[in-house]
This record gives C-alpha cells, structure tokens and sequence, in this order.
C-alpha cells in the first residue's frame, strides 16, 4: 500500500479517534442474514421456517436482533420474528401465489464500548425471499 493510500486512512482516523473505523477495516464485523429459498406451504395449513443470522468475523453470542422489518409481500396471517439470532417466518396463510419479500434485520451488541460503539462495523442486513402458497 502507497503512502498516499495510508496517509488518508491515518488522518481519518486521527480526527474520529475512532477505533471501530479501524475494525471495519480489518474485520468487517456485520451481519448476515441467510441466503436460501424458502420451502413452499399449503393454504390454511401452518407454515414455520427458521433463518439464521451469522455475524461476520464476530460471535453470534455477542449480539442480538433488536429489529426485523418485512417489505412487499408477505402471504396474509403470516408473520416475521426475532428469536436470538434467527428469524422466524411462521403463520397460516390464507391465500394462494406467490409472495416476494423483503426481510430486513438490525443488530445490536449486548456490551457497548467506552466510546458508545459497538465494535461493529454495520447493523443491518436485508435479503429478498419469496413464498409459494399452494393448494
């Protein structure tokens, strides 16, 4: 790396006094919430999946899902939950389709830093799913 590439980064650092700008940069801590296709379900009958949220170059333990948010369309009588770091997507739907949506996550850690940070670098993260309703 040139001194012209370390020079910024330094001076940014310097004038944030920040360490978790630093962490970022070395590892990346966020979190990743699963990337796989949802099982299809039947009409008025429950339906329950699981997606896990890993946290990258961090512990699981260490964190939690303060928030989940769901834009487009997720199938009527259906809803999306934390549960430590899984989401839960769970209900009877009523309605027969095809349903595309969006989940979005926010983390938090348990234990802030003395400077209010939480040593980690982002706290959301979002992934589109979709869900077939069938008879």
């Amino acid at each position: 790396m040139t001194c012209k590439k370390i020079l910024p980064l330094l001076l940014l650092m310097m004038l944030s006094s920040c360490n978790s700008i630093l962490d970022c940069v070395i590892s990346d801590t966020r979190p990743e919430l699963e990337d796989r296709e949802l099982s299809s379900c039947q009409r008025f009958l429950f339906y329950n999946e699981l997606l896990s949220v890993e946290m990258q170059n961090a512990s699981n333990s260490d964190y939690y899902i303060s928030d989940v948010a769901t834009t487009g369309n997720v199938p009527d009588g259906s809803t999306c939950v934390a549960e430590g770091m899984d989401v839960r997507i769970s209900g009877t739907p009523v309605d027969f389709g095809t349903y595309e949506f969006a989940i979005e996550i926010t983390v938090k850690p348990y234990i802030v830093n003395e400077d209010g940070s939480g040593g980690i670098c982002s706290t959301q993260s979002k992934k589109n799913y979709s869900i077939s309703v069938i008879n």
